[in-house]
């Protein structure tokens, strides 16, 4: 798993850059405690196939509902909240989720929140 935004498509990742400052800013005024944190950006084929096993062949629980990533393709990435000096990323209020979709909308981003089977912390490029 990787977390290096220079492994994102350049056009991608100049949008993504723009997400991660906006998001900075308002976590400051509206989430004190909280920063964006990138969970993860580039993803392996191969890695993709062992996530969407999991759950189905594989122990574990369900965590994509696809084979064919944007991430396997260098054009999506998976943001999440931290807590100052804590672990977790993923408890976040629904009003941190909503306003990085908001965002993601607003610099041209398809946001995982709008998705059928809701992917709070992913972004990615449009089609």
């Amino acid at each position: 798993m990787t977390r290096d935004l220079d492994e994102l498509n350049p056009e991608f990742r100049k949008a993504v850059d723009l997400v991660l400052a906006d998001l900075a800013h308002w976590c400051k005024e509206h989430l004190p405690g909280r920063e964006p944190v990138v969970i993860e950006t580039y993803r392996s084929q191969e890695r993709q196939d062992a996530l969407y096993a999991q759950g189905r062949t594989a122990d574990g629980h369900i965590v994509t509902w696809t084979r064919n990533s944007k991430h396997t393709q260098r054009l999506a990435v998976d943001i999440g909240f931290s807590k100052t000096g804590r672990a977790g990323w993923w408890d976040a209020p629904e009003k941190a989720w909503k306003y990085y979709a908001h965002l993601a909308r607003k610099h041209g981003l398809v946001a995982g929140y709008d998705f059928k089977n809701r992917d709070r912390p992913h972004i990615q490029m449009g089609e």
